[in-house]
């Protein structure tokens, strides 16, 4: 990899994919993940490995370490969350007080992770978005998601 090139911290579940998408743009990409798979190490600079589980999601601190560990002297433009943010602003907002988040906000993702705020803000901007309930109506398959 090129050292002139601009690095990229990315934080997943699986990291794999995010590195591909940044190596191909020209970034040199650092990961955090749950796996440390083969596939990802050579993808990556640089990578590490972080304990978590697929449920739970990461353990807070050792993320947070783990990105400092891998940012330190090198020249990072922030940090890609991938999976396993869905459900934890709070996360996400440790991680915005370390590095520039690169992408939607700790608030954004909460607003739309509720699904009946998400159905109204598509429902001002005429977007078609599909039915919310909080109780599925009789008869039919429905597809049931945590909010």
């Amino acid at each position: 990899m090129n050292p002139t090139q601009p690095a990229v911290l990315i934080a997943a579940l699986s990291g794999r994919a995010l590195a591909a998408c940044a190596m191909r743009d020209g970034y040199r990409p650092l990961v955090a993940d749950l796996f440390g798979d083969l596939d990802t190490q050579e993808l990556a600079e640089a990578s590490e490995r972080v304990p978590g589980t697929l449920t739970r999601g990461f353990s807070q601190r050792a993320l947070l370490a783990s990105l400092d560990r891998l940012a330190k002297g090198r020249q990072v433009i922030g940090v890609v969350v991938g999976s396993g943010f869905e459900d934890r602003p709070r996360l996400l907002h440790a991680l915005a007080t370390r590095h520039a988040l690169l992408g939607n906000p700790p608030e954004v993702v909460t607003a739309l992770k509720n699904p009946f705020q998400f159905a109204e803000t598509c429902a001002r901007a005429g977007v078609p978005h599909p039915d919310v309930r909080r109780e599925p109506p009789p008869g039919g398959t429905w597809l049931r998601k945590r909010a």
